[in-house]
């Protein structure tokens, strides 16, 4: 036998609270139109969660940034996952991001080692302005085939300063 207690009206605004929450979590990330993304929004006293799948990593850090930057939030949990349209080789990863690295005047100067397994890419390493290291996070996890990313500690160089 089920008993049920009456819940009162305080319950029912934190759930429409919650709900309009999620709703303009939701609509910030449509905002995004991130092609081949399937991502589902909860949200519960200002906690939110993010699941469901992208083919870019960068649509999924997107996507978090967006909920937020969302009224309301005060916790995401980013439980997105990458599943990429094409797999790239480890190989062909790594050269991409090597390209990364010597075409864009951010990354001058940078000394970053590159680890790249299952698309699960580290990097370590120097580089010289610290805005470069979420630039560098960034424009690593627009690489199809991508499907996380760790930094570890890069030491940032204090070039030209004393």
């Amino acid at each position: 036998m089920t008993a049920w207690i009456g819940l009162g009206p305080g319950l029912a605004r934190a759930e429409a609270g919650d709900a309009a929450l999620q709703a303009r979590v939701e609509q910030s990330i449509r905002a995004l139109a991130a092609p081949g993304a399937a991502i589902r929004v909860a949200a519960a006293g200002g906690d939110v969660l993010l699941f469901g799948t992208v083919l870019l990593l960068e649509h999924a850090l997107r996507a978090e940034q967006a909920a937020w930057r969302t009224e309301g939030v005060r916790d995401v949990d980013n439980e997105i996952r990458v599943i990429p349209r094409l797999r790239g080789t480890d190989a062909a990863i790594e050269r991409e991001i090597r390209g990364v690295l010597s075409s864009d005047a951010r990354f001058g100067g940078s000394q970053v080692q590159i680890e790249v397994a299952a698309g699960e890419v580290v990097l370590r390493g120097l580089i010289p302005d610290p805005a470069a290291v979420l630039a560098l996070r960034h424009r690593v996890a627009a690489i199809e085939g991508v499907v996380s990313i760790e930094i570890e500690p890069l030491l940032v160089a204090q070039i030209g300063r004393t």
